[in-house]
C-alpha cells in the first residue's frame, strides 16, 4: 500500500477544520440554554427515565446526545456538543467536490464555511439543523463519489435530523430537475461510474434502524422521524413572529462577503456557460424563497442557502484572484492603503448614524474625515490606474475591500457564536437570551448552603413553566412544578414569574431577575438597525422571574418575621 504524502492542500483542510473546531466549540457553554434547546435537551436527558413519553421529530439529535449524556455529564456543552461537531464536519465536505469546483475554490470554500456567521451560529444552537445540513452535503457528496455505503448512511442521518431537512432537500430537488443531474458532476475528471442505489438503501436502511432506535432501545426515534413531514407542513399554518425583512436584514449584516461574491458569480453564469455556476445560482434562489415564504420562518433557515452561495463566491474570488498575474505588489500595496481608507470612512458613518450628542463642529469634522477617506481612494485609484494600468488598480480597489470585508465577516461571526457584548441580541438567535439565570442560581446556592447549616430541608416549587429554567434547575432533583400553591404551603424556595405574587400564610423575601430579554425587531426603524449593525444596540423586552425565599432561611432572621 502506497503512502500519500502529505501536500499543501491537505495541511489547508486541516487548518480550515481546525478552526471551525475552535469557532464552534470555544466557550460553547458561555451561554445558557435557550427554551427551544432545553426543551430538546430535557428530552435526551429524560430519555431513559420516561420511556412512555413522546420526543420531538428531531430524533437524530436527542438520541446521540442522550448517548454522550450517558457517558458524560448533563452540561450545556455536551447538550451543544453534536452540532457543533456536525458543523465541523461540513468544513471537511469540499473536499468531496474538488474535482467539481476546482482545487484552490475548495480549499477556499472550507475556510468561508468555517468562518461563516450564520453556519457557526447554528453549529452553537442544540437541535438538529446543523446535523441535517451538513449530513446532506456529505451524501450528496459521496453520491458524486460513487460511494454507496457513506452516502445511504448520511442520508438516513439527514431524514433523523428533523423537519428542518425538508426546505433543503426540496430546493435541492427543483434545482436538479430543472438543470439535471449532470449539472451536479459536472467537470469531473472521472469516468462516470454507476451509483450502487440499492447498496446506499439498504446502508441507509440499517443506520435508520441502528441510529433512530438506538440499538433497538429506543424505537421512539422511528416514530419521532415519521413525524418531521407532519411538523413540516403544519409550519405552513401558523406565524412564527419573525417579519419578513429580518431574513434579508441577516444576509447584509452578516453574509456581506458571501452574499456579494457570489451575487457577482451568479449573475455572470447567467451570461456565460458556466452550468455548475447557474445550478447553484437557482438552488440559492429557490432555498432563499422557501425560507422567506414559509409563515414559521426562522433565520437560521438561510442556512440551506449559504451553502451554494458560498461556492459561487469561493469560485468567484478565485476567478478574481487569477485576474492580474503582472504588478501584484503594487496591487498588494493599494488594497492596504485602499482597506485603511476604508475603516476611516466606516468609523466615521458609525459616529455620525449612533452618536445623536455630537456638537455641529464635531459633525461637521466627521463629515469631512469621511469626505477625504473617499477622495484619497479615488485619487489612489487613479494614480494606479494610470501610473500601471487599470486591471492593476481594478485588482488593488477589489483586494483592498476584500480585506475589509473578511475583517467584518470574522467580527459578525464572533457576534454570532454570542462572543460579543450583547449575545441576546443576534438575529441568528431562536430563543429569547436567559439573561440573569446564572444570578438566579447562585443566590439558590446560596441559600441551599444557609439551610444545610442551620440543618432545614431545601425545597423547592417552581410555578412558572420555561425549559430553559427546568433545564437549569436540573441539578435540583427536590424541585416541584406546580400551577399554583396552597395558602397554607410553606416551602423554603418558590420561584414565580413577575405576574404573580405569593399569597401564602408565611413569610417570604422576593428577588427579581431578568430571566429573558429579547429584541424588539419589529419597532425597529432604518436608524435603529444602523446601529444595531455597528454596535448591537437595539430596544430589548424583558421578562422578570422572582425567587421567593421563607424569611427564617436567612442568617439572623428574627423568630416571628413580619410578612
Amino acid at each position: 500500500m502506497k503512502n500519500r504524502p502529505i501536500t499543501i492542500e491537505h495541511i489547508l483542510f486541516a487548518l480550515a477544520f481546525l478552526l471551525a473546531l475552535v469557532s464552534r466549540l470555544w466557550a460553547l457553554a458561555a451561554t445558557p440554554l435557550g427554551d427551544t434547546e432545553a426543551a430538546l435537551a430535557l428530552q435526551a436527558a429524560h430519555l431513559f427515565s420516561d420511556r412512555t413519553a413522546a420526543i420531538d421529530p428531531q430524533p437524530a439529535y436527542i438520541l446521540m446526545t442522550s448517548v454522550l449524556f450517558a457517558i458524560f455529564q448533563a452540561t450545556d456543552f455536551t447538550a451543544r456538543l453534536i452540532p457543533a461537531l456536525a458543523g465541523s464536519l461540513l468544513v471537511l465536505s469540499p473536499l468531496l467536490f474538488r474535482r467539481q469546483l476546482g482545487r484552490w475554490s475548495a480549499i477556499l470554500l472550507a475556510f468561508g464555511l468555517a468562518l461563516d456567521p450564520g453556519l457557526t451560529a447554528v453549529s452553537r444552537q442544540a437541535g438538529g439543523m446543523m446535523i441535517g445540513l451538513a449530513c446532506t452535503v456529505l451524501a450528496l457528496g459521496y453520491y458524486i463519489r460513487r460511494s454507496s455505503a457513506a452516502a445511504g448512511i448520511c442520508l438516513a442521518l439527514a431524514l433523523l435530523s428533523g423537519p428542518n431537512f425538508l426546505p433543503g432537500w426540496l430546493a435541492l430537488a427543483i434545482a436538479v430537475l430543472v438543470f439535471g443531474r449532470s449539472s451536479i458532476a459536472a467537470s469531473s475528471d472521472d469516468a462516470p461510474a454507476p451509483f450502487s442505489w440499492r447498496n446506499a438503501l439498504i446502508w441507509a436502511a440499517g443506520t435508520l434502524i441502528v441510529v433512530g432506535t438506538l440499538l433497538f432501545l429506543q424505537p421512539r426515534g422511528l416514530s419521532a422521524a415519521a413525524a418531521s413531514l407532519g411538523t413540516y407542513f403544519q409550519g405552513w399554518g401558523r406565524a412564527s413572529g419573525i417579519s419578513l425583512g429580518q431574513l434579508p436584514l441577516a444576509l447584509i449584516f452578516y453574509e456581506f462577503l458571501p452574499l456579494v461574491l457570489g451575487l457577482v458569480g451568479g449573475f455572470r453564469s447567467l451570461f456565460k456557460a458556466e452550468p455548475i455556476d447557474r445550478f447553484l445560482f437557482f438552488w440559492f434562489g429557490i432555498a432563499l424563497l422557501l425560507a422567506l415564504v414559509y409563515p414559521s420562518r426562522q433565520v437560521i433557515d438561510l442556512s440551506w442557502s449559504l451553502l451554494p452561495l458560498w461556492v459561487l463566491a469561493a469560485r468567484q474570488a478565485i476567478r478574481w484572484a487569477g485576474i492580474v498575474r503582472e504588478h501584484r505588489f503594487i496591487s498588494a500595496g493599494q488594497a492596504a492603503l485602499v482597506a485603511a481608507l476604508i475603516t476611516v470612512v466606516l468609523v466615521n458613518l458609525a459616529a455620525l448614524v449612533t452618536q445623536t450628542t455630537l456638537s455641529e463642529a464635531q459633525v461637521f469634522a466627521r463629515w469631512a474625515q469621511l469626505a477625504a477617506a473617499l477622495i484619497l481612494l479615488a485619487i489612489l485609484t487613479l494614480l494606479v490606474a494610470g501610473g500601471w494600468s487599470i486591471p492593476t488598480a481594478l485588482n488593488g480597489l477589489t483586494w483592498g475591500v476584500a480585506i475589509v470585508a473578511v475583517v467584518l465577516t470574522v467580527a459578525a461571526m464572533w457576534n454570532a457564536a454570542g462572543r460579543g457584548n450583547y449575545p441576546d441580541r443576534e438575529l441568528w438567535r431562536v430563543d429569547a437570551y436567559p439573561a440573569e439565570q446564572d444570578l438566579m442560581l447562585k443566590s439558590l446556592s446560596e441559600i441551599s448552603d444557609w439551610a444545610q447549616k442551620n440543618r432545614q430541608p431545601l425545597d423547592l416549587v417552581v410555578i412558572q413553566e420555561s425549559p430553559s429554567l427546568r433545564w437549569a434547575l436540573k441539578d435540583y432533583p427536590q424541585a416541584e412544578y406546580d400551577s399554583v400553591l396552597p395558602v397554607d404551603a410553606r416551602p423554603s424556595t418558590v420561584i414565580t414569574d413577575q405576574t404573580n405574587t405569593l399569597q401564602l400564610t408565611a413569610p417570604y423575601s422576593g428577588q427579581d431577575f431578568t430571566i429573558y430579554t429579547a429584541p424588539e425587531w419589529p419597532a425597529m426603524v432604518a436608524r435603529e438597525w444602523l446601529e444595531w449593525g455597528f454596535y448591537r444596540r437595539a430596544p430589548v423586552y424583558t421578562t422578570y422571574a422572582i425567587l421567593w425565599v421563607r424569611t427564617d432561611l436567612f442568617p439572623g432572621a428574627a423568630i416571628n418575621p413580619t410578612p
